[in-house]
């Protein structure tokens, strides 16, 4: 990919008006919350592979808007707590964001480009917890939570290495983001569902920061 942007390495400032678009892969990243020796066990965290997808269009004064859709990989955990219970449980994040971007050295092969906006995160997941007794008996659940999207704000780099059309452009990101309260909803033995939204999801044992480097190719049009 660096080939080619470098195939494309003409010295000339874009224009207000032009758009593009960029596509690649993202190593997501939210630190578990420890988890306790008894419930409500924390969300799953950890490093996962993911992808982003998106676009903006350049303003005056070497300003873009641009809008990105992202989403982690699964995230999974396994805890044994006190009291013979125990969860294993799965989880994933999708990102919307909408930020200013700041292009410095567009006649430049390389370029530093800081982004500052707001993200909304949609959480969803799976569980399964058992519970059981001193006399070996143990019974299970298992339930999921639907997509609930929360707000919060976003900032980082990237590192424009290319050209006026095609570049390649590695970068990173942060998202700060409130904790999510949506439905609970318990898959039960005839085969429905129950659902409550009871603002319990995840106990509040949830990661708030999440760190996001990824790679990705641009072209301009």
């Amino acid at each position: 990919m660096i080939v080619l942007a470098w195939a494309d390495s003409t010295h000339a400032q874009q224009s207000a008006g032009d758009f593009y678009t960029t596509a690649g892969v993202s190593f997501p990243y939210q630190a578990a919350v420890d988890p306790a020796s008894a419930p409500p066990f924390p969300a799953p965290g950890g490093i996962t592979v993911g992808w982003l997808a998106g676009g903006g269009v350049f303003l005056p004064a070497g300003f873009s808007l641009e809008g990105e859709l992202s989403r982690t990989g699964t995230m999974t955990s396994n805890h044994d707590g006190r009291h013979y219970t125990g969860q294993s449980a799965t989880r994933r994040d999708w990102f919307l964001s909408v930020g200013l971007k700041r292009h410095f050295d567009l006649r430049s092969t390389f370029g530093v480009e800081p982004i500052v906006g707001l993200v909304l995160v949609g959480d969803q997941g799976t569980y399964e917890n058992t519970y059981g007794s001193a006399f070996g008996t143990e019974n299970r659940y298992s339930g999921y939570y639907p997509i609930d999207w929360v707000q919060g704000v976003m900032f980082g780099v990237d590192f424009r290495i290319g050209g006026r059309r095609l570049a390649f452009t590695p970068g990173l990101r942060f998202a700060f983001t409130n904790v999510p309260t949506g439905q609970d909803c318990v898959v039960l033995s005839s085969g429905g569902t129950e659902c409550r939204d009871d603002a319990e999801r995840w106990k509040y044992r949830h990661p708030r920061w999440t760190l996001r480097p990824a790679a990705a190719l641009r072209v301009v049009f």
